[in-house]
């Protein structure tokens, strides 16, 4: 008589505690709190006569900010947000008036707003809900990114800083980027015309080159609106908090670069391109 073989069930040996251990780590992927979110927020200030002014459109990306703040400036008014766990902090503030707010708000809004006097209002839209998704999509890859995280200056040309000039300060030099020409000083010859300014502190007492292919990290990017003819947006390749720079040689540290535009204007690479014909380029690193 022959013995019947059976298979033994598979479920025997299958641990207890690992059906739910699968089961809460699908719920934690699968939730929406664990990924990334962006939003576009708009800041606009409404004048005594009525008139609305907006201010910068800006992106904010709730995955890159987890550690530090972004932050925005536009005239007397400062942004700052960060996410913590589920939740995006806010704090919108007056350097004239002397207040400021802070709340938060779920990541699973689409959208949220605040206002810290009549005047002054932030409201941001999940990329999704927003208006603007398609404009975004369209300029994205156009537009210089000017706040964030993991930035990079590439020089593109050699660029020599004169050691003698007519408004060099103990070791510091710049050069100033305009029409495509450049000018081994600190101030633009005209006002009427975007430029750009790059700042360095030299180490020796002699002309001192800034080669091609140099990369530099930026510490901290900034936008300023505090002039309503121009924008201002500012990479500092200096921590002035902890001290550290983002790089040096044996020759020179860089300390920073501050591109001025018409407030109407984007600042596109196209823009850039025409300001410095390719000496330098800004771009985020992925």
């Amino acid at each position: 008589m022959k013995r019947k073989t059976e298979i033994p069930d598979l479920l025997i040996f299958w641990p207890k505690g690992l059906s739910v251990y699968l089961f809460l780590l699908f719920l934690v992927i699968s939730s929406p709190l664990t990924h990334s979110k962006e939003f576009s927020c708009q800041l606009t200030q409404t004048k005594i006569s009525q008139s609305v002014e907006k201010g910068p459109t800006f992106l904010f990306n709730s995955k890159n900010y987890q550690k530090g703040n972004f932050k925005i400036n536009f005239k007397e008014t400062t942004v700052l947000m960060w996410k913590r766990g589920d939740l995006i902090h806010l704090l919108l503030g007056s350097s004239k008036k002397k207040v400021s707010i802070k709340t938060s708000f779920s990541l699973k809004r689409t959208e949220f707003s605040l206002t810290l006097n009549p005047s002054v209002r932030l409201k941001c839209n999940s990329r999704k809900d927003s208006k603007v998704e398609e404009k975004v999509k369209q300029t994205n890859g156009l537009t210089i990114p000017s706040t964030g995280d993991d930035l990079i200056v590439e020089i593109k040309k050699d660029l020599l800083f004169r050691y003698y000039t007519k408004d060099g300060f103990e070791l510091s030099r710049s050069l100033i980027f305009q029409k495509g020409k450049i000018y081994n000083q600190t101030r633009a010859p005209s006002k009427k015309d975007p430029w750009c300014l790059f700042r360095i502190e030299f180490k020796l007492n002699e002309d001192t080159l800034v080669p091609n292919k140099t990369k530099i990290p930026v510490k901290r990017a900034e936008v300023f609106k505090n002039n309503e003819n121009f924008t201002v947006f500012s990479y500092s390749f200096v921590d002035f908090a902890t001290g550290k720079k983002g790089m040096e040689t044996s020759r020179f540290v860089p300390f920073s670069i501050e591109c001025t535009i018409g407030s109407k204007m984007t600042f596109s690479k196209k823009l850039l391109d025409e300001i410095n014909q390719g000496a330098f380029k800004i771009y985020r690193k992925y």
